[in-house]
């Protein structure tokens, strides 16, 4: 793929040598003495022949892409053959970064935690370690999944107590993650709300069914054979 111009517009030129052998690279016929003419890369052409191959209008300012012998305005080229950047969705003229199964323009293809242009400095792949949801950091080693986040174990704690949870467990409340004490308090104050042991969700206060410590919403607490 080049991106090239007119190298010229002859208009009543000079042309009594060698005229009659002229033609035009599209339609293949000759020229009249009169007749303006396109030059571009060494060949010439008809001005109303002169066009995008995709949509044959006259190709703005000259400019034009070239793909496999034939030439594109530049909205044309973007749309058949430019690669689109996986970060901004932009089309990609230039240089591309290929990465991670993707196409990326360089100022885009960035470190995920601290937005270095990784471009022209290579990176490592993470091989899908997980980044702690509090430090935004890599988690080596033990991974609590809790919250539809990942925490080190250190930092998954109770929101109201600062107490750690990964090994006592915890009950969300109200989207928080509380320990037992602390969401005992909550309730006891009229702040907290059951947890449907079925499908997590809220359960409005006075509407909730208790069995064996746990909450349902009635219509979710069935009968596991019958339903």
């Amino acid at each position: 793929m080049v991106c090239g111009g007119m190298d010229g517009v002859i208009i009543n030129g000079d042309l009594s040598s060698g005229f009659d052998n002229l033609t035009c690279v599209r339609c293949h016929d000759g020229f009249d003495l009169n007749e303006q003419i396109v030059n571009s890369s060494g060949q010439v052409w008809h001005s109303d022949c002169f066009v995008c191959s995709q949509c044959l209008e006259p190709f703005p300012d000259g400019i034009y892409f070239e793909f496999e012998g034939r030439k594109y305005c530049e909205h044309d080229f973007h749309v058949l053959y430019a690669p689109c950047c996986n970060k901004c969705n932009e089309f990609i003229v230039g240089r591309v970064i290929k990465a991670m199964n993707a196409n990326w323009h360089p100022e885009c293809f960035r470190c995920e935690l601290c937005n270095k242009e990784l471009a022209d400095i290579g990176f490592l792949r993470n091989s899908g370690r997980l980044i702690c949801s509090v430090l935004n950091e890599f988690i080596v080693g033990r991974v609590i999944k809790a919250m539809n986040a990942n925490w080190h174990p250190e930092c998954f704690r109770c929101e109201l107590c600062n107490k750690e949870l990964a090994d006592i467990g915890f009950l969300r409340n109200s989207g928080r993650a509380l320990c037992r004490e602390c969401n005992e308090l909550e309730k006891e104050a009229g702040r907290g709300h059951y947890v449907c042991h079925k499908c997590k969700g809220i359960i409005e206060e006075g509407g909730h069914i208790k069995y064996r410590g746990d909450s349902f919403h009635p219509y979710h607490f069935k009968c596991k054979r019958c339903g």
